[in-house]
C-alpha cells in the first residue's frame, strides 16, 4: 500500500472512533485521553504524506501507539467480554471488573513497559478475561505471551459461577476491531498471545526461568475472600521460579511497604500514588532477581 493510499485508510478509520466515541459512556480519564490523543493521532496521519519515502518508520510507530491508546481508552472496558461453560454454551462476561490503566491513573506505565518487555518472552498467571494482556500485546510487542488461570476451561469455576474465561474469543473480539486497516498497524494478537493454559499460579507447570518476564493483575481481593497483599505473597515465589528477569505486577500502594521487607529489589514503576478515579490507589511494581 502507497503513503497516499495508508493515510487515506487512516483517516477513515480514526473518523469511525470518534463516530464510535460517541456511543461509549467513558470515565473521566479515559475520555481525556481519547480527547488529548484524537488531534495528535490527525496531525501524525497528515504528517505521514509529508514524509521522505524511505523516512516513515519512526513516524508510523507514534501513529501506532496512539492510535492504540485511543483503541484501548474506548474498547478495553466497553469491548464484548465471555464466558464459556462445560457444554460451550457463551454467555457475556458481567462479572469481571472492567478496568483501565487510566482509571488508577497509571498509564505511564505502558511506556516504561514497552522498553522493558518489546521481543521477551512473558506468562500472566491470573490472565482471567485476557484483555489485560491484549493490551500488552498490543502496545508493548512482546516476543510472545502466555496467559494462564486457574479458571480456563478445564480448571476451576470462576468464582460463584459454574463458567470459565474465554479469552480466545475475546482476544480476536479486539482483533476484529482492527479489520481494514494496514498491516503494520494491526496487532495480529493470535500471533503474541500463542496460548492459553489452565495452570494454578502456586505450582507452574514450567521450568525454572522458562519466560523472561511475569507481567500480571493479581487479584486484590477487595471484593471476594482469597486476596489481598498476604495472598499475593504466596505467589510471588513460584512466579520469580519461573521467570529470568523478574515480576511486574500491578499492586495497591499500601502493599509497597509490606512486599519490599521481603523483597531486596521493588521498584515503583509508576512513581504516582495519586488515587485517579479509584478510592483504591494503585502502582506498578517491578521485582528483579
Amino acid at each position: 500500500m502507497n503513503i497516499f493510499n495508508e493515510t487515506k485508510v487512516l483517516k477513515k478509520f480514526t473518523e469511525k472512533l470518534k463516530k464510535n466515541s460517541l456511543k461509549f459512556r467513558f470515565d473521566k480519564r479515559d475520555k481525556n485521553l481519547f480527547n488529548i490523543n484524537l488531534p495528535k493521532l490527525i496531525f501524525l496521519i497528515n504528517q505521514l504524506t509529508k514524509t521522505p519515502k524511505n523516512k516513515p518508520v519512526f513516524l508510523r510507530e507514534k501513529i501506532r501507539w496512539n492510535l492504540n491508546r485511543i483503541i484501548f481508552s474506548m474498547y478495553l472496558k466497553t469491548a464484548p467480554r465471555y464466558l464459556q461453560n462445560n457444554n460451550n454454551k457463551v454467555i457475556a462476561d458481567l462479572i469481571s471488573q472492567s478496568w483501565t490503566l487510566e482509571y488508577y491513573r497509571i498509564d505511564p506505565v505502558l511506556s516504561k513497559l514497552n522498553k522493558l518487555i518489546k521481543n521477551q518472552t512473558i506468562l500472566d498467571p491470573f490472565a482471567g478475561s485476557g484483555n489485560d494482556m491484549n493490551l500488552v500485546a498490543t502496545l508493548c510487542c512482546p516476543k510472545s505471551i502466555i496467559c494462564s488461570d486457574i479458571s480456563y476451561m478445564g480448571g476451576k469455576y470462576i468464582p460463584e459461577t459454574k463458567y470459565f474465561y474465554y479469552p480466545k474469543l475475546n482476544r480476536n473480539e479486539i482483533d476484529k476491531i482492527y479489520n481494514n486497516l494496514p498491516d503494520y498497524y494491526r496487532p495480529h494478537l493470535a500471533r503474541i498471545i500463542k496460548k492459553y493454559k489452565v495452570a494454578d499460579a502456586i505450582n507452574l507447570p514450567y521450568k525454572n526461568e522458562h519466560f523472561d518476564w511475569i507481567v500480571t493483575h493479581p487479584p486484590f481481593g477487595i471484593n471476594y475472600k482469597p486476596g489481598g497483599v498476604e495472598y499475593l505473597l504466596t505467589f510471588l515465589p513460584e512466579l520469580l521460579r519461573v521467570s529470568s528477569k523478574g515480576i511486574i505486577f500491578s499492586a495497591l500502594v499500601n502493599w509497597k511497604k509490606i512486599i519490599k521487607k521481603h523483597y531486596k529489589y521493588v521498584i515503583d514503576l509508576t512513581g504516582d500514588v495519586t488515587k485517579g478515579n479509584s478510592k483504591y490507589p494503585s502502582c506498578f511494581l517491578l521485582i528483579k532477581k
